[in-house]
This record gives C-alpha cells, structure tokens and sequence, in this order.
C-alpha cells in the first residue's frame, strides 16, 4: 500500500463547504481545516479518499469514499519501493491528523458519503436560475409516459446529472404504427465517463457487446471521447421491461457541443422536441444558447416572408444536412413525420423565444392565439440585419464563413500591400459585405454540412464496432424497411432539409 498527501483543490473546498452546509460550523477563531489522504494499490485498483473535517466543537469528522480506479500506474514493475521505517516515522508526525481506519468513524458521524456531499456541492457550484428561464425546454408529455421514462433512468445506479428522452416512442411521427413498440430513445449526460461505464458494466454487463466488455471502462471511455461525436450508444437493450437505445457523453462535450456546434450530433437532435427527465441548468443554459442559435440559422436560409410552419420545418432539417443516413438508412420524409404530427411541441419550444428577434422577426398575419404554425411571418432582410444574426452564429460557423470570405478577397494580401490592420471577425462591416454576397446561402449551407458529415459518418461507425454486428442489425434493418415502405414527401418544400429559402432554391436552379 502506498500513502501520499492530495493538497487541498477544488473539490475539497467544496467537500467543505457541503459539510459546513450539513451544520459542522466552526467558529470564527477557530483552526479549521480539511485534509485529504490518498491510499492506494495497484493490484487492487483502486483508491481510497479520505475527508479529515474539524468541527467548532473540536470533534474529529471523518468521511470516505471509493474511486474505481487509481491515479497511480497499474505496472507493478514500475512501483517506487515502499518507504523505510524512517521515512514512515517522519511521515507520521508531520500528519496533524490520524487517517480513519474504519467506516465505524463514518457510520458514527452521521454524515453522508463523501461522494453524495462532492456531487450535491458540484450541482450547487451552478448559480440557481430564474424559475422561468429555459421554461419552453421542459415540454409537457403523458404522466405514464413519464414515470416509464423516470423508472429507466431510475434503474442505473452510475449517477447521470442531465438525460432525455427522444424519438418517436416519446413524441409522435407521422407514418408510424401507433400499435408497435417503439424503441425509447435515451441520452444521459455524466460527469466522468469512465467511472460511470465502470458501475455500469457492473450492473448491466448484457448492455455492451463482448468486444466492448473485453476493452473495459477505461477504453470505452477513451474511444467514447475521441472517436466520432463524443457520445457511446447501447442499443436494444431490456430496461424495465422496456427496449430502449441510451447514449452515454460527458458533460462537457455536451455543452460544447450546444455552445460551439463542433459536431451537432446532439446540438441538432436538441434543436427539435425532446422530453427533458433530469435537468441540470449548466446544459439548459448552454442548450438556450443552442435555440437561439438555430432560430438565427434558419432565418438566414429563408426569404423574406414565410410561415411559421416553414420555419419549423427549416430549423428540423438543420441537423440532417451532409447526414450520410438520409440517403442510405433513413426515412425521406423524417422531417415531414416529425414537424406535421409535432407543431404544438415546436411552438412551445420555440414559440417564446422568437419574441426575442422582435428586431428582425415579425408577425404578418396571426396572433398568438392563432393555431401552432399557421402564422406568417416576414424579416428584415437588411445587410444590416442579416450581419447581426451571421456573426452571432457558433464558431464554428462564423469560423468557416469568415475564413472562407477571408481567402476569397485576399484579406490577408491586402493587408500587406495597403498596412491596414485585418478587420475582426465580428466587425459589422465585413459581415455586412458576407451576408451580401450571392454566394452566402450556399456556403452557410456547405458549413453546416461540412460539420455534420464527418462526425455522422464516424459515429456510426463506431456503433457498429461497439455495439456488435447483430445488434447493429437489429437497429438498422428496420430503418432500411422503413425507408422504402415510406410514400415520398409530399413536395420538396416540405420535407427537403436543404433549405426552406427562395434564395437557395434559386441557387440550386442556376446550379443546374
């Protein structure tokens, strides 16, 4: 066994502050300190984490908790040698504390597990938000619906801080069987993937192929984070009596993905009605940013004036764009199925935000009282207006538009000949000269596909990879079947993901 010293970082000045929110107050004088301990075994591979808390009375609070792995290496060879006697000697009074020995010193205590204390004072590092912000996120479904979908994600013990529920076993799509049993569709945000996927095999060992049980948490997590979207999925598996697919990201490739749009895998699946069964207000922030976002998008690849439904079914077929599937396992009409049977849902979640563009975005005939997706609507279509909506895109949008306009006049060159400073990226006027371009649609809808593709493409690779040959089947065939047993939309206006603009469609024209 090896002992060393952790020095205090940011999570025990949280475990502290929990634990003085649990009524272990010190007085204002008084020596008050937290100290952590660190044990571990490579052959064991695991680590125990000690909590030493003083409280005002000078009573002696202890709490400890396990982690799954060991930041120390798993090599035995590669092992310091242990300590000498005197090295043990010295180490034991430099300690101002004794290390608890037993868990008798936390049952005694009455405090909670120091992990329990860690999580609720990290989901309380979030400032509190109104109650009303994000309100249009969290869309009414069926109470049976909802304690089927809350006993699920009930049934894992690895802790999730953010999940929801999407597809048409929650919401439903025009042209499917209402007497079939749909699969649930899942989405669980954690904290630490490879701890998570750790408790997870342990629980539910069937719900990953061999090949994925043979990698380990630890590999798992690594090919979750670095290959494809950033998200693990396991599919069909039996919860609750349930068959439901869930995939597992970390929480900070979800907001990123929600701020920045780095992939839109599940920036894009957020951007149409989801059922929200765990909230955190670090991801419904980020995903508010992400609907104001799309809402920008699309009213740059409309016209002038259009219809409620129109933009709906604009801001639907967003993610789709550069999407391999919808020319090989999808259903051509799955924006169609998705916004004819889903207009209150849309309305709801971005029926309150477009109140916001009150400066671009107008009502041309309707009111609110009027039926979800019968108004029409009408837009500055100024170089003005449409510069403030392009330049408050995700980056990686503005990036590639900025960087595709910068080579195109030769910024750079000019720069050099006349020795004028480069305008920035978010300068009105530049912007104003991309949003004039003829070219803009076309390259704002060459952006979004370039940043959909790959990532599209490389996920479903890797499902097939992890998820297992048969599995992968059982998935895709019935998509394949659905695909060709689907009548085609009804015009290309309605369902076509490439842009709901007369701009665009005139783009495609002269193309031809």
């Amino acid at each position: 066994m090896m002992l060393s010293a952790r020095p205090a970082s940011l999570a025990s000045r949280r475990a502290e502050r929990a634990l003085r929110q649990l009524g272990h107050q010190p007085a204002k004088n008084a020596a008050h300190r937290l100290l952590w301990y660190t044990t571990g075994s490579s052959s064991l591979k695991r680590c125990r984490v000690h909590a030493a808390f003083h409280t005002s009375s000078g009573r002696l609070v202890t709490a400890r908790t396990y982690a799954t792995e060991t930041r120390l290496s798993y090599d035995h060879f590669n092992q310091p040698p242990p300590p000498s006697a005197s090295d043990r000697q010295r180490r034991a009074e430099r300690r101002p504390f004794p290390l608890p020995a037993k868990d008798d010193n936390l049952q005694d205590s009455g405090v909670p597990r120091l992990s329990k204390i860690i999580n609720d004072s990290i989901e309380a590092d979030v400032p509190d938000l109104p109650k009303a912000f994000g309100a249009n996120q969290v869309l009414p479904i069926q109470p049976e619906l909802e304690e089927t979908l809350q006993a699920v994600r009930a049934s894992f013990r690895a802790p999730i801080r953010y999940a929801f529920a999407y597809g048409s076993g929650v919401f439903k799509q025009r042209g499917y069987d209402a007497k079939a049993r749909p699969m649930l569709d899942f989405v669980f945000a954690v904290s630490h993937p490879s701890h998570w996927h750790d408790i997870n095999l342990r629980q539910n060992k069937h719900h990953y192929s061999w090949t994925a049980r043979a990698l380990g948490s630890g590999n798992i997590s690594r090919i979750q984070e670095h290959v494809g979207a950033g998200i693990w999925f396991n599919v069909d598996c039996d919860v609750q009596g349930k068959r439901i697919k869930y995939g597992v990201i970390s929480m900070d490739k979800l907001t990123q993905d929600l701020l920045d749009w780095q992939t839109m895998y599940l920036a894009g699946r957020m951007q149409k009605p989801i059922a929200v069964i765990k909230d955190d207000a670090r991801v419904r922030l980020a995903n508010q940013v992400n609907l104001a976002s799309t809402i920008r998008t699309a009213l740059l690849l409309l016209p002038q004036e259009f219809s409620e439904e129109q933009l709906y079914y604009t801001i639907a077929g967003l993610s789709y764009r550069g999407d391999f599937r919808m020319s090989l396992g999808e259903n051509p009409s799955k924006v169609f199925n998705i916004v004819r049977t889903q207009l209150p849902q849309f309305n709801a979640l971005y029926g309150p935000m477009l109140a916001s563009f009150n400066k671009t975005l107008f009502v041309t005939k309707g009111d609110a009282e009027s039926a979800p997706g019968s108004r029409q609507l009408g837009q500055d279509t100024s170089a003005a207006a449409r510069a403030d909506l392009a330049r408050r895109l995700p980056k990686s949008i503005s990036g590639q538009l900025y960087g595709y306009w910068t080579r195109k006049w030769n910024l750079q060159r000019a720069k050099g000949l006349a020795g004028e400073e480069l305008p920035d990226h978010n300068e009105g006027s530049l912007w104003r000269r991309i949003v004039s371009d003829d070219d803009f649609e076309h390259q704002l809808d060459k952006s979004l596909q370039m940043i959909i593709g790959r990532p599209a493409f490389s996920q479903s690779l890797k499902g097939v990879v992890t998820a297992g040959p048969l599995r992968a089947m059982s998935y895709v065939i019935p998509k394949i079947k659905k695909r060709f047993s689907s009548p085609p939309p009804k015009s290309l206006e309605d369902d076509t993901p490439k842009g709901a603009g007369k701009r665009d469609r005139d783009k495609k024209e002269k193309d031809i």
